[in-house]
């Protein structure tokens, strides 16, 4: 790779929208756009305690799995999340690797996606993020190194755009007391970025249909110390907070593009029935939703359903709908790209 950064430092003379632009950029990427599937591994570094609660056999994590089949509130309806698809996708002392959760060298995502992607939020980078938020190898996330050493991981960059698009259209870095619900929260990706980023936040709810994933999350959150910002919130509990706060902001990443209609019928219907204001969605780039051009439930019989009728008849109005990178060349080359979608709720 230090050929490629070399080449990439006199290409764009330390400018990044001179990278971007250069029209042989697109040839270059073609050509080296080929390469191992396989995934570098890092070393996560796990003390013991970790080792001993990060297992299939924990006793909380066997707890959610018999809360979360009790649960009866219509969301539960999985069409991909199955025993079988958790069991297959997730590592729980690598849960941050590629997985499920997050592709990162699927997609033909390579080393020099990442770098154009990081040079691309460089250019947008008015708030700093790329020094503010940290990364490291904890987890095993796929790792990326750049100047001065600095880690670059898809949970890093794409947090920090999905911020970017929140601050564009809402403002939320000088938001007070913004209250934030990440449905289908993963293992705190972005609960965790928020709360990094954005001083002046309320709280950041964690939800998710998964009860791995909500195990997971709870660890992550604390293993970051990041539990005055955010709470996990098992899913059969979520209605009951709820009702005694009050949510600014829903957040959905490549989730309800894994979930049935009825699933994200429900989902809708609940945070309609609590006035969240805002929703946003970025749906999985498939072939089916060409590119994240479309937001698509994911049916059990592995057919697809169009969603956003579904959000108009319960009043979220598409207000916002962008490609992930606003360059031409950025969106064909960055890292997993799709489209960021922003509702707004009706008559409140």
């Amino acid at each position: 790779m230090k050929d490629i950064y070399s080449f990439i430092s006199e290409l764009c003379d330390k400018e990044a929208y001179q990278f971007i632009k250069k029209d042989k950029l697109e040839l270059f990427l073609q050509r080296i756009h080929i390469g191992s599937d396989d995934e570098k591994k890092s070393t996560s570094n796990l003390s013991k305690e970790d080792i001993l609660y990060l297992n299939s056999n924990n006793t909380k994590l066997l707890e959610l799995k018999q809360e979360y089949k009790n649960c009866k509130n219509g969301i539960i309806d999985h069409s991909l999340w199955k025993e079988e698809y958790t069991e297959k996708e997730i590592d729980f002392q690598s849960f941050r690797a590629d997985s499920g959760y997050i592709w990162q060298i699927r997609d033909m995502n390579f080393d020099i996606n990442y770098l154009l992607t990081w040079y691309y939020i460089k250019s947008i980078d008015k708030l700093n993020l790329l020094d503010k938020l940290t990364e490291d190898d904890a987890f095993s996330p796929y790792t990326v190194k750049v100047k001065d050493d600095k880690l670059i991981t898809r949970d890093l960059l794409d947090s920090i755009l999905e911020i970017y698009f929140l601050e564009n259209n809402l403002g939320i870095y000088d938001w007070e007391e913004l209250n934030i619900l990440d449905i289908g929260a993963g293992y705190g990706r972005l609960a965790y970025r928020l709360s990094q980023a954005l001083p002046k936040v309320g709280q950041i709810l964690c939800v998710d249909a998964v009860p791995e994933s909500t195990f997971l999350s709870e660890f992550y959150i604390r293993y970051r110390k990041a539990e005055e910002k955010v709470k996990v919130i098992p899913l059969p509990e979520i209605e009951e907070v709820l009702k005694n706060k009050q949510i600014d902001i829903a957040i959905n990443v490549h989730s309800f593009s894994e979930c049935t209609f009825s699933s994200v019928s429900a989902w809708i219907a609940l945070i309609k029935k609590y006035k969240v204001k805002y929703l946003m969605i970025i749906p999985n780039a498939c072939p089916a939703s060409n590119g994240g051009t479309k937001i698509l439930s994911y049916e059990k019989d592995g057919t697809y359903r169009d969603l956003e009728l579904l959000f108009a008849n319960e009043g979220y109005e598409l207000i916002c709908k962008e490609p992930k990178f606003n360059i031409e060349l950025a969106q064909k080359f960055g890292i997993s790209s799709s489209y960021n979608y922003l509702f707004k709720l009706s008559n409140i």
